[in-house]
């Protein structure tokens, strides 16, 4: 994964301004479902590696047993817009510097 010094993951930040809208809502289904399998991957403490790499994979487990693994991969990949502090969170605007990059790329590369 990528992040910036503001902590936004930059492979789900290329998004619209309608697009960062839409998802950044928390009650849309994406925040609902990243909430409810929140406990699974962000921990409130410093990692112990050994304990907490056999507790991850204990939680793992449990949770694709009770909720299915369709919902967990779901909420894992599609990351969320609205809480900052938390793993895989996309930003709530273009980050710097995809903005300074966009123009430059349509200018040089796309040709418009």
């Amino acid at each position: 994964r990528r992040w910036n010094e503001q902590g936004v993951d930059l492979n789900r930040n290329l998004l619209s301004e309608r697009e960062f809208a839409a998802l950044s809502e928390g009650g849309s289904e994406r925040a609902a479902l990243y909430d409810e399998h929140e406990w699974l991957w962000n921990m409130d403490q410093a990692w112990t590696p050994l304990f907490d790499d056999a507790r991850f994979a204990l939680r793992a487990v449990y949770a694709i047993c009770l909720l299915g693994m369709g919902k967990v991969k779901r909420a894992l990949v599609s990351g969320q817009y609205h809480a900052a502090s938390s793993l895989f969170y996309g930003g709530s605007s273009l980050a710097p510097s995809h903005a300074l990059l966009l123009p430059l790329l349509q200018r040089e590369v796309w040709g418009v």
